[in-house]
């Protein structure tokens, strides 16, 4: 008997959410109807339903990023009548051929975290059941809706990838359906530091600044874009607003979202968001930098940058 996905429409969604939904998860855990259908107008929500000999057998609904491929698993159940015959198994291995996604993440409840030997024995269930139907573990851990720790694993349908990978998907995800400082994503277990950066591209007519490390600290000595990490219950805004007045003593005002980068040295994997920025008072002071220049695109390669830059810098020599 041949199973296929079959996607379900918003009033669809809506009888699902009335009915099935209602019984299969605990009221706390379902999101407003109001907010589900807002996602969905906006594409950051879909639904499918597993079909097979004509009849539903199982059903999941998914949150989708603004950016990046990788879906994440928000709600899957099956049918009450259907259960015990091998629909979950058959829903994951439709997810993993047949959704058009990238990747899709899931989100389970640490064992470790666990209150009571009695929800040990669930958690630990459910991971089992996900491991035995091929679904890999990520090392990464998260913390979200409202302080709860997560187990990342994921339906990979290429090659696995590293830890670094699929905490960057995560981000997507939460930046997507959280507010700043309301999640953390961490790599689990690991020698390498994740960060969450922000930097400032500061025009000056047709110059822009760069910034040059001091020579005892990592990197010292090469030429970036000023700016620095997110810290928690910060916007990015805020943060890069921030590091401007401690590290240049300027006043700035952010204009537009210029770029986005992840780039991996040996001992930091840095997340890193780039704001065209305006300085509307103060004069740039080197106040923790060795060195401070106003370039032109041109001269771009008469400096030498930090390699997390370089994405940057190829995108400022296509448009200015």
């Amino acid at each position: 008997m041949t199973e296929r996905l079959r996607e379900l429409n918003f009033e669809e969604l809506k009888k699902l959410y009335a009915g099935r939904m209602q019984n299969d998860f605990p009221l706390a855990e379902i999101k407003p109807l109001e907010l589900l259908e807002k996602q969905y107008k906006k594409g950051q929500c879909k639904a499918y339903e597993l079909i097979c000999g004509g009849e539903p057998k199982a059903y999941a609904v998914f949150q989708i990023p603004d950016e990046g491929d990788a879906w994440l698993l928000d709600y899957l159940a099956v049918i009450s009548s259907e259960r015990g015959k091998g629909y979950g198994s058959k829903m994951l291995s439709a997810i993993k051929t047949d959704l058009p996604a990238g990747a899709v993440m899931l989100e389970i409840e640490r064992t470790d975290l666990a209150a009571n030997d009695e929800e040990l024995k669930t958690r630990t269930r459910r991971k089992a059941f996900y491991i035995k139907n091929g679904v890999t573990e990520t090392g990464v851990t998260t913390v979200a809706d409202g302080g709860i720790g997560y187990e990342i694993l994921c339906i990979e349908k290429g090659e696995k990838k590293d830890s670094a990978h699929y905490a960057n998907a995560m981000l997507k995800i939460y930046e997507t359906l959280f507010k700043k400082g309301e999640y953390s994503v961490k790599i689990a277990n690991s020698a390498v530091q994740t960060a969450e950066v922000v930097a400032a591209l500061v025009k000056n007519g047709d110059k822009f600044l760069i910034c040059q490390r001091p020579k005892n600290k990592a990197r010292g000595l090469l030429w970036e874009f000023v700016g620095g990490k997110v810290e928690n219950g910060e916007t990015e805004a805020e943060a890069l607003k921030r590091e401007l007045r401690e590290e240049l003593d300027v006043s700035i005002e952010t204009v537009r979202l210029f770029e986005r980068v992840r780039h991996e040295y040996p001992d930091l994997t840095v997340y890193l968001s780039v704001y065209e920025a305006r300085i509307v008072s103060g004069e740039p002071k080197k106040l923790e930098h060795s060195d401070i220049k106003w370039i032109l695109p041109r001269e771009i390669d008469d400096y030498d940058f930090c390699p997390a830059d370089e994405a940057i810098l190829r995108k400022i020599k296509k448009e200015f």
